[in-house]
């Protein structure tokens, strides 16, 4: 990975970390003024992860068996398990 797609990829996070903060009181401020019951979304959020945990994990052992051909598929078995990652620590009230 160049430095120029490093620090990119930093500052994507960053604002990903900053947003994963603020999220809480968006989604409650929108429930707020549509009337929507939000109390399971933590489970639909992190169900929706793991779905597309899975397909990118589909995707990523098609292209190591030679199925599929394409630089972008190296990247999706990494995407992956990153994305479950993550949906552990919504999972755990650690991020929203």
């Amino acid at each position: 990975m160049d430095e120029a797609k490093l620090a990119r990829h930093v500052a994507a996070r960053e604002r990903t970390r900053l947003d994963r903060r603020a999220g809480l009181p968006v989604a409650g401020g929108g429930a707020a003024l549509t009337g929507r019951d939000l109390s399971d979304i933590r489970f639909h959020r992190v169900l929706g992860m793991v779905k597309l945990a899975v397909i990118l994990l589909q995707l990523h052992a098609l292209h190591r068996r030679g199925a599929t051909v394409g630089p972008r598929y190296i990247a999706f078995g990494s995407l992956a398990v990153g994305l479950l990652a993550f949906a552990q620590e919504v999972r755990a009230e650690r991020v929203f």
